[in-house]
C-alpha cells in the first residue's frame, strides 16, 4: 500500500477514527499496530528489517541520551562543518559545507528530541548510525563532499 493508493486513502480515515476512540494509554500501542500493518501490507517479508531498523535507531539514540560522549562526536562534526563553511573561499562551497552541515545537525536533534520524549516519534533516522540505508549513503556522500570541500580551501 501506497500513500496515495485509495486503499491508504480508506485505511487512513479509519486508523485515526479508531485512535481518538480508544483510552488515550492504548492511543500509542494503536498506531504502532496500525503502521506495522500498513509496512506489511507492502510485503510480510519487510517487516523484519523495519523492526530492525526502528529498534537499532532508536537504542542508538538511547546510547547517545545516556552516553554523552556520542553526542559530544555530533557536535564535533557540526562545529567543523560550520568552521569548513566560514573557512569556504567562495559563496557555492559555503551554501553547500553549512547546508549539509545544518541538515547533520538537525537529524542529530531531532532524534535526540524524540529519544528524550519532548516531541513525537518522526522516523527520521540517526545519522551515520541508523540502518536506513539511503540515509546512510546520502550522509556519507555528503561528509565526503563537505571533506573535499575542506581540502580545496585548506589554508596552508
Amino acid at each position: 500500500m501506497i500513500f496515495y493508493s485509495p486503499d491508504f486513502l480508506l485505511f487512513l480515515p479509519v486508523v485515526l477514527v479508531i485512535c481518538f476512540l480508544v483510552p488515550k494509554r492504548v492511543q500509542n500501542i494503536w498506531l504502532l499496530i496500525a503502521s506495522l500493518l500498513f509496512y506489511a501490507s507492502g510485503g510480510i517479508q519487510y517487516l523484519p528489517f523495519l523492526l530492525l531498523s526502528v529498534t537499532v535507531s532508536y537504542f542508538c539514540a538511547l546510547a547517545c541520551e545516556k552516553y554523552p560522549i556520542f553526542f559530544a562526536a555530533c557536535g564535533f562534526i557540526v562545529y567543523r562543518g560550520f568552521k569548513i563553511a566560514k573557512n569556504c573561499k567562495d559563496r557555492f562551497g559555503f551554501l553547500l559545507a553549512a547546508g549539509f552541515t545544518l541538515v547533520y545537525g538537525i537529524q542529530v536533534a531531532i532524534n535526540a528530541l524524540v529519544v528524550s520524549g519532548t516531541i513525537p516519534p518522526t522516523g527520521l533516522p540517526l545519522p551515520l548510525i541508523s540502518s536506513g540505508n539511503t540515509s546512510l549513503i546520502i550522509t556519507m556522500a555528503s561528509m565526503g563532499v563537505l571533506y573535499n570541500i575542506s581540502k580545496v580551501n585548506k589554508t596552508d
